[in-house]
């Protein structure tokens, strides 16, 4: 053998030379436990509600000139009596937080962080 030749590979037989042939069920990662399905009831319920209601009685409250900084806390509690009684009904913090994020965006308003991080105040 000369200088320029190299010998690659070997034996394909050979498992010390041939990685993949190397692999067995001795020396592969142990299949992880799966968790079993978790039904939630509620999320098999839809609810049609009709958002731009909730976001017209969110800029009612907001646009009067009486309040500058309008906390979420109170705009929940205002829209839940405002709103007729089949959308108040499924009012959740999570619905109306979204119709005031996308009326933040429209009306460029201003979120404002309170010092307790438990509310937050909505400013024009």
């Amino acid at each position: 053998m000369d200088d320029d030749d190299v010998e690659v590979g070997g034996d394909v037989g050979d498992t010390s030379t041939n990685p993949i042939e190397a692999w067995d069920a001795d020396n592969m990662v142990a299949v992880p436990t799966k968790i079993g399905k978790i039904t939630l009831n509620s999320m098999h319920q839809r609810k049609h509600v009709d958002v731009k209601q909730i976001k017209n009685c969110l800029w009612d409250v907001i646009s009067s000139d009486k309040i500058n900084n309008i906390e979420f806390g109170f705009l929940f509690n205002v829209c839940e009596r405002k709103l007729p009684g089949n959308i108040s009904k499924l009012l959740t913090a999570p619905l109306i937080f979204n119709a005031l994020l996308h009326l933040t965006n429209e009306k460029s308003l201003v979120l404002l962080q309170s010092e307790n991080l438990g509310n937050f105040s909505v400013s024009k």
